[in-house]
């Protein structure tokens, strides 16, 4: 569980190696130990990280090892809900556009943990920007919802995405004034949270755009 939750830690911070690394091995102690609900959580953040990471095979694995490990115990629905909301991301971004946005929006609307509602939202904006370009305007809605949300739970790593992926939007308008605005933002958040691996990250990708 230490392991598994020093990994997560380094996640948050964008350390990804040893964050993988940690909680692998954390997994495995929780496989050994019987410890259900530890495992799929661990399970879910490798999900989330090798996502990140570009790996979106892995990372669909990974949630659904979580969410079977969750729907087994019956246990932390949220989860399982906002993990196969993270399935279909994965799958947009990896150019896989055969999803039922229906059933994945139906899946945000049966979480009831608030602190998880503002992941979610950016993830739908997320999915909406990237499966065409029909629904910009949808998913701007959905990162504004994002933000409100992580902003009114003080969800400050969260609120930080929120802004990168609002850079995204922009850039994809082509406005490259309001797209270098909310990168700023987004560091300057990320900055405060100890971020650093994210922050190194994204003023990387400012400093290109210059």
């Amino acid at each position: 569980m230490a392991c598994s939750s020093y990994g997560i830690a380094c996640y948050f911070k964008g350390l990804f190696d040893e964050a993988e690394n940690s909680i692998l091995q954390g997994i495995t102690f929780c496989e050994k130990t019987a410890q259900l609900g530890w495992r799929a959580w661990a399970s879910g953040f490798l999900g989330h990280m090798y996502s990140h990471m570009g790996e979106y095979d892995k990372a669909q694995d990974y949630f659904k090892k979580g969410i079977s490990t969750l729907e087994r115990a019956r246990i932390y629905p949220f989860w399982v809900n906002m993990w196969k909301v993270s399935i279909a991301r994965s799958k947009v971004l990896n150019n896989d556009r055969d999803i039922n946005l229906d059933e994945v929006f139906e899946y945000y609307e049966n979480i009831n943990a608030e602190v998880v509602k503002g992941w979610t939202a950016r993830y739908l904006g997320e999915i909406l920007l990237n499966i065409d370009d029909q629904n910009i305007s949808e998913a701007e809605d959905w990162i504004k919802k994002a933000i409100e949300a992580n902003k009114s739970n003080s969800m400050m790593w969260q609120l930080g995405r929120d802004y990168r992926l609002y850079t995204d939007l922009f850039k994809r308008k082509g406005d490259q004034f309001k797209a270098k605005e909310k990168l700023v933002k987004a560091i300057d958040i990320l900055n405060e949270c100890g971020a650093d691996g994210w922050v190194k990250k994204y003023e990387k990708s400012l400093k290109d755009s210059l």
